[in-house]
């Protein structure tokens, strides 16, 4: 019975990150491509020998950090719950929920200034004017912050 629960654990959970295969393929993403690759196991137990074998005086500051981290225990380096192949995933949704949010905002405005129109008051005319002109704005800095990789819109 151990031994199935162990077999089925490396078939269906990254040793390294400890994701589960399901969470690979809900992403599209291979499990098979991340364990043999993005998380090789066999690359970290090179890595820590490596580490163990360097002169510490040669050591970069990475190095110095994992290597400090490994002997004190302290897993933090590890990615535990976090893999490269589903954050550009993240990202990648981040991008379309954006889009729509944009798009849903264009239509609220324009549903606004067409009820103002039909009211016909010069006064709300203006204030609808400048409410479109803090949109765009929004708009703007919210495009521009996607540029810098930042996604947060200050008002």
């Amino acid at each position: 019975m151990l031994i199935f629960i162990i077999d089925f654990d490396e078939k269906n959970q990254c040793f390294i990150c400890n994701l589960e295969r399901t969470a690979f393929e809900k992403k599209g993403e291979s499990f098979e491509v991340h364990t043999k690759s993005e998380h090789f196991v066999w690359n970290y137990v090179y890595y820590l020998i490596y580490l163990r074998t360097k002169n510490r005086l040669d050591f970069t500051g990475t190095e110095s950090y994992v290597c400090d981290k490994f002997e004190n225990e302290d897993l933090s380096w590890f990615p535990i719950q976090r893999a490269l192949s589903l954050v550009s995933s993240d990202k990648e949704e981040e991008e379309d929920v954006k889009a729509m949010v944009e798009e849903k905002l264009s239509a609220v405005q324009k549903k606004i200034l067409d009820t103002i129109a039909s009211t016909g008051s010069n006064q709300q005319m203006m204030q609808m004017g400048n409410l479109q002109l803090n949109a765009g704005r929004l708009k703007s800095r919210a495009r521009k912050g996607n540029q810098r990789g930042t996604y947060m819109v200050n008002n």
